[in-house]
């Protein structure tokens, strides 16, 4: 009966890990930064999460100046990352 239980134990604990490993993999729960670029070479840096809409943070044109384009990309990823934050803050713990 012991080995029974022991591994029950161990095999409960195995699935905790590799639930928690898919979920870390996917980003499942957990809001991100993520960005793409549109056919004119616009650069779109939104917060996403699985199964909910892109929540756009900002576009920047591909005509700017290589030191204005990555300024800007800068100024956006940051905003993005607070963005992230504070929808992640508002995440019940049980669904990340």
């Amino acid at each position: 009966m012991l080995k029974l239980v022991a591994l029950l134990l161990i095999l409960a604990l195995l699935l905790l890990l590799f639930v928690t490993i898919v979920r870390a993999a996917t980003g499942r729960g957990r809001w991100r930064v993520a960005e793409h670029s549109e056919p004119d070479g616009t650069i779109v840096v939104v917060v996403t999460r699985l199964g909910q809409p892109p929540v756009p943070v900002a576009s920047i044109p591909a005509e700017l100046d290589q030191v204005a384009f990555f300024d800007r990309l800068a100024d956006a990823r940051n905003e993005a990352q607070r963005k992230a934050a504070a929808l992640n803050a508002r995440v019940p713990k049980s669904s990340s």
